[in-house]
């Protein structure tokens, strides 16, 4: 099971927003170096929204995306280790465990905290 990650979301849509105008510009001076490196760009940008930024549920952990700096850095985190895992808002979940919390950001957190509540329960039975 799968889920959007909504920050990497609106990070792409950023970027084709903002490759779209390099775009504009280049067609308005006509610069064709300009042209060339906005339509690569948008390829780039194209390929970065289809692909990535995708939270994964797996048998044994959840394969999640955090805020670090300045970056969406992958990360991996074991059900057994996930203490609370709280509602914050409709979109928005946040997993703590024993080292540090993270955020997540979906447009269904509801069906996430159900699938992630079913998996951490199957964990703990396994356990005993």
């Amino acid at each position: 099971m799968r889920f959007k990650e909504l920050r990497g979301l609106f990070l792409g849509l950023l970027m084709a927003f903002l490759d779209a105008g390099l775009f504009i510009y280049a067609v308005t001076v006509q610069d064709k170096i300009k042209i060339i490196a906005a339509v690569f760009m948008m390829m780039f940008v194209l390929i970065n929204l289809l692909s990535q930024f995708y939270i994964r549920i797996l048998q044994d952990c959840i394969f999640l995306y955090h805020f670090a700096g300045i970056a969406l850095l992958p990360k991996i985190v074991d059900f057994k280790d996930i203490q609370v895992i709280k509602k914050m808002g409709k979109h928005h979940l946040m997993i703590e465990t024993a080292k540090d919390s993270s955020h997540i950001y979906v447009w269904n957190a509801e069906k996430l905290l159900e699938i992630l509540n079913k998996n951490k329960e199957s964990m703990k039975n396994e356990k005993n």
